[in-house]
């Protein structure tokens, strides 16, 4: 029985070890947090004390995170991302140096491009992608009704009497006196029955 706590004893120090170990590895990490595309020996800036203010939020609500997760810099669900943590403190930085947030904004489309916005501007080119869903909505509806309209006045009831009938060579179909009806009827009848 000896062995036996001696043995699970161990198993816990080395648990506890492990656990301790990757901690401090964890923590060592978190505070690197350069991009990969930031430039060699750039270390991020310092993180400024109050990082939950409103201006915060609203700059970093107005940028995409960089890592490829789709949301915004704020909202990044990646533990330790790192092109959300550099973003994070970069605003935070300049924010405590007094700049504008449109200022802040405007810095990181200059570094990264208008990819780091989570709409396209509305000027130049790109004011096409706001402007095109309309105007490709209008066209269509355009279209759907021109078409409804030369479908509703294609054959006229005036139109259709004029139409003839082509010719295929066989005679119309004669009616049908009522003693050969009554014979069919009754067949059917005895059809029926025999089923």
């Amino acid at each position: 029985m000896k062995h036996w706590q001696e043995a699970a004893l161990k198993r816990v120090s080395h648990s506890l070890a492990l656990g301790v170990l990757s901690c401090a590895l964890l923590m060592a990490q978190g505070g690197s947090g350069a991009p990969d595309n930031a430039p060699a020996g750039t270390k991020p800036p310092a993180a400024v004390a109050g990082s939950d203010d409103a201006g915060f939020r609203r700059v970093s609500n107005r940028l995409l995170c960089q890592c490829g997760c789709g949301y915004m810099v704020l909202s990044c669900n990646h533990l330790d991302c790192s092109s959300a943590t550099f973003i994070r403190r970069t605003i935070q930085t300049q924010l405590a140096a007094g700049k504008s947030e449109d200022a802040i904004v405007a810095g990181f489309v200059e570094q990264y491009g208008p990819r780091i916005l989570p709409e396209p501007p509305r000027k130049g080119f790109s004011l096409s992608a706001w402007v095109m869903p309309f105007v490709v909505l209008v066209l269509g509806g355009i279209l759907v009704s021109y078409i409804l309209w030369r479908m509703k006045f294609r054959f006229s009831p005036a139109e259709a009497e004029d139409i003839e009938e082509p010719a295929t060579g066989e005679a119309p179909p004669k009616e049908m006196s009522p003693a050969v009806i009554e014979k069919y009827r009754a067949q059917i009848d005895r059809d029926l029955e025999n089923e």
